[in-house]
């Protein structure tokens, strides 16, 4: 029963999709009847047509008003009362107004703009050339806007800083990374946030997070290089699934002035990188994502740099935002004597010990471990209209 009643209402939302056209065939089967009647008179015929030709001029002029309000002029009806109300031999009441401001020290910005008007009796190519020329105002406002918006945008410093504590096992082949993020400085004082991830001792993947996973993100890249993962010059490397051209090992520094062997990845085709569900995505294309990853032990992202391109609506905009991050702190470089810092961790329930007291996956979790704790701040982020 409930089906039948839903066809039915499907049935009638269809039918009033037509319902200009519905109203039409009435009149029209109306007047035919009217008319078509044997014996009927012909005062009466000609009344049918002289209704059939009031309702076609009614239907024009409903028309010319429908298409006046969508260009902005007033509609017909508001011409009609305008024109009453501006009759002269009619009184007019006084109008009286008060207009009161208080002004404390302020700045004003003015902005003009010139709209084309074609006339009242222009010809249809003029009225064309008039909107061409208002369509073209209106984009040359959009965009001074935009400029307006990401040089206010630009004035804001921003700083984003990440820290990475491994501090403990939570099984023999899980460790624990204690994550808190911030922003310094923090002109909008956006909260900080903390929150655990879980990787591979055996193989250095990423296992679980307690963060809840965000679909709206469509690729990321590892802050460690898992251990199966190995580069060469001239490679192309998957990373989530996008192809990357590896060039190194390189010779340079990090940002806190390490000598290091890295190797170099660049993104080599146009991917999505986010999209939120609505009209506007984030794209990259090739060469807006530079990776450096050191090529010793370590197995470090040193550096990042992803330019990420606005769309909307599966147009490409001028709006960018761009992230570079730099690795500015870690334990896991050898010292200046040549020495790896030692790994320590507190023992745990879920880690079963030996009979030296030690883990049985020590080795496997200095590997990982490496260092304990290692920093990386985003030194630049910017949106731009370019």
């Amino acid at each position: 029963m409930s089906n039948s009643v839903s066809r039915v209402k499907r049935l009638w939302l269809w039918l009033i999709e037509a319902r200009y056209a519905w109203l039409a065939l009435g009149v029209i089967a109306f007047a035919l009847i009217v008319s078509l009647r044997p014996q009927t008179p012909e005062p009466v015929i000609r009344l049918t047509g002289l209704v059939l030709q009031l309702l076609g001029i009614g239907t024009v002029i409903w028309g010319i008003s429908k298409t006046r309000a969508l260009f902005g002029h007033p509609s017909f009806s508001v011409k009609v009362k305008s024109w009453f109300e501006r009759f002269p031999l009619r009184r007019k009441s006084p109008v009286q107004a008060t207009v009161a401001a208080i002004l404390s020290d302020a700045t004003l910005n003015a902005r003009g703009y010139v709209m084309q008007g074609p006339g009242p009796n222009s010809t249809v190519e003029t009225r064309l050339n008039a909107l061409e020329e208002n369509i073209s105002s209106i984009h040359e406002r959009i965009s001074s806007i935009e400029r307006v918006m990401d040089e206010e945008f630009r004035k804001k410093d921003v700083g984003t800083h990440l820290t990475r504590h491994l501090n403990g096992l939570t099984d023999a082949d899980t460790v624990r990374s204690h994550n808190y993020f911030w922003y310094d400085p923090n002109p909008e004082d956006w909260p900080s946030d903390t929150w655990d991830d879980y990787y591979s001792v055996s193989t250095g993947y990423f296992k679980a997070s307690s963060l809840p996973d965000d679909p709206s993100w469509k690729w990321g890249n590892p802050w460690r290089l898992p251990y199966d993962w190995s580069f060469s010059d001239g490679q192309t490397f998957s990373i989530g699934g996008q192809a990357f051209l590896v060039s190194g090992p390189h010779s340079g520094y990090t940002a806190f002035g390490k000598a290091v062997q890295y190797w170099k990845l660049v993104n080599r085709d146009k991917f999505l990188y986010w999209d939120g569900g609505g009209n506007w995505k984030q794209y990259v294309h090739a060469g807006d994502i530079t990776l450096w990853y050191d090529a010793g032990n370590t197995r470090l992202e040193l550096h990042s740099n992803v330019l990420r391109r606005y769309y909307y609506k599966g147009n490409l905009t001028s709006n960018t935002v761009q992230y570079i991050d730099n690795l500015t702190s870690s334990n896991s470089f050898p010292s200046a004597h040549g020495l790896v810092q030692d790994a320590t961790y507190p023992q745990t329930p879920d880690s079963p010990l030996d009979h030296q007291g030690k883990s049985n996956h020590q080795y496997d979790y200095d590997r990982f471990l490496r260092d304990t704790i290692f920093q990386a701040d985003i030194v630049n982020e910017s949106n731009d209209s370019q």
